[in-house]
């Protein structure tokens, strides 16, 4: 892929325009194989860092709430903590309206995913 055609279709996306993805620098970054991964992942850190924020202060959820994770062991017996971009307990939503909207939604969701009844009325 040339120079242009990388610009081209780095800027026709405007979450990497915005970010200035489309630079020479990254260009040759992604040719040479080397530090745009670190690039990427902050990126991607600081998109579930405002996702969380968005969910507490649209939802009125607290930072519990809207955080969730868990620990895990791997082979070496270490262990490593996973967690999720967000999390949105239903009983944690103050506000009816997006309540009963997320409530619809999850409900549509695991139908369309053909869960049994039993797991939907968890929701």
């Amino acid at each position: 892929m040339s120079l242009e055609q990388f610009q081209r279709l780095y800027e026709s996306d405007q979450f990497y325009s915005w970010f200035g993805l489309s630079s020479p620098l990254m260009y040759a970054a992604h040719k040479a194989a080397g530090g745009m991964t670190s690039v990427y992942r902050q990126i991607g850190i600081g998109c579930q860092w405002v996702f969380v924020e968005i969910l507490k202060d649209f939802l009125r959820l607290d930072e519990e709430s809207a955080k969730w994770s868990y620990t895990v062991r791997s082979r070496g017996r270490k262990s490593r903590r996973l967690s999720l971009d967000g999390r949105i307990p239903t009983d944690g939503v103050s506000n009816a309206q997006a309540k009963q909207r997320i409530i619809r939604w999850l409900d549509s969701a695991a139908r369309a995913l053909e869960l049994p009844a039993t797991s939907r009325r968890n929701l």
